[in-house]
């Protein structure tokens, strides 16, 4: 293994063989894990699923209301999902962060829009960086792994000497 690139489940990486594997397992052993070609991959990106849930407040009856303006929870789940050319499966799945990451005291406007940037929690951040990261690590590697093969499978042209006329095959 070159690089390991992840928290909760992990990719990792072998440059010297052009594999990767995706794992949570802490034992190599034990993971049963896919092991795919850099080649195979065809995509990646991060998938961030968010969940809302209205704070309410008790009024002077203890009933609950909705505060004013309206406060929410949220909450973020970070995926990333490697898009694969393989016989048996077309995506690889798993979530980045082990814990759901929450933001509290959020304050929507009438336009449903969060007065609160997600982007300024500090787990919201790294997941969000972590993931990129991968998908980013991952296409630079299939850009290169086929550029490499696409020369390889290049037809070979023959070049002619100017000086002597003697032609070379490539």
């Amino acid at each position: 293994m070159t690089r390991a690139l992840g928290d909760n489940a992990k990719v990792l990486l072998d440059d010297g063989v052009c594999k990767f594997m995706v794992t949570s397992a802490r034992s190599l052993m034990d993971a049963n894990s896919d092991v795919m070609d850099f080649a195979d991959v065809t995509g990646c990106r991060i998938d961030v699923d968010e969940s809302r849930t209205e704070l309410k407040q008790k009024d002077k009856d203890g009933k609950d209301v909705s505060c004013v303006p309206a406060r929410y929870r949220s909450t973020y789940t970070f995926n990333v999902i490697i898009n694969v050319n393989n016989p048996y499966f077309n995506e690889i799945r798993f979530r980045l962060n082990g814990k759901t990451v929450e933001i509290n005291n959020v304050i929507v406007n009438a336009y449903n829009r969060s007065n609160i940037d997600q982007r300024k929690s500090i787990d919201y951040c790294e997941y969000e960086k972590l993931g990129q990261e991968i998908a980013d690590t991952l296409t630079h590697i299939r850009t290169t792994v086929r550029e490499n093969i696409a020369a390889a499978n290049a037809p070979k042209a023959s070049v002619k000497c100017p000086f002597c006329g003697s032609v070379i095959e490539a």
